[in-house]
């Protein structure tokens, strides 16, 4: 199985800490009005809405209060670019490090890749991954540490002509990697027996070749 998309654009937009923000600028003379991009501070609030942080004077700032409409993208490693459009408010107080905090709720949504929007109901209801605040650091792990083991379950696997094998993100149904043979590079995946929201409800072999040192077994 494979998350579904709302469930990916969930994670990705769980997972990101930046993101790139187009605010609208005032048009001129009837014509359409400029789009201004800028490289924002991004904190998923929960419930499918996103903070973005900036400074106080800036022009995205003065763009988002003369119109409250933005399109946000994120684009987290080890997931698909993720663009949010749709209104945005000011919410009270600043962030830590003292810049006005915005509130974009998407009312559009797409995974970059796709020709298909995500649809709205759809990405209010998913959750995040519950494994998407481990992957970077297992994905670390195996390559650093189990990169041999990796290898040979692929070719038992997936493709016994595998010549290497690259660890990309880790999720609730399984690890996916890119397999590189004589023939080129294809994304798989190694999946688990069924849905896990925790590593201890994977099977042991599964465990060790996520977490255990390389000299556990020894």
């Amino acid at each position: 199985m494979e998350p579904s998309a709302a469930e990916r654009a969930r994670t990705a937009v769980s997972v990101s800490r930046v993101g790139t923000l187009h605010t609208y600028g005032r048009a001129s003379c009837g014509g359409a009005a400029p789009v201004r991009t800028t490289l924002v501070s991004v904190h998923d609030l929960g419930d499918g809405g996103v903070q973005v942080s900036l400074r106080y004077g800036s022009q995205a700032a003065v763009d988002l209060f003369r119109r409250p409409l933005a399109t946000l993208t994120v684009a987290a490693a080890g997931h698909p670019a993720t663009i949010l459009a749709g209104g945005s408010r000011r919410l009270p107080g600043r962030d830590p490090e003292g810049r006005l905090r915005f509130r974009v709720d998407p009312v559009s949504i797409k995974l970059g890749g796709s020709p298909l929007p995500v649809a709205l109901s759809d990405y209010r209801a998913a959750q995040p991954d519950p494994l998407a605040p481990l992957s970077d650091e297992l994905v670390r792990h195996v390559r650093q540490t189990h990169a041999d083991a990796l290898l040979a379950c692929v070719r038992s696997q997936l493709d016994p002509w595998a010549l290497f094998v690259e660890p990309v993100s880790l999720d609730r149904f399984g690890l996916r990697v890119s397999v590189v043979t004589e023939d080129g590079v294809t994304d798989a995946r190694l999946a688990f027996p069924g849905s896990v929201t925790a590593l201890s409800e994977l099977p042991a072999g599964l465990r060790v070749l996520l977490t255990c040192p390389r000299t556990c077994g020894s």
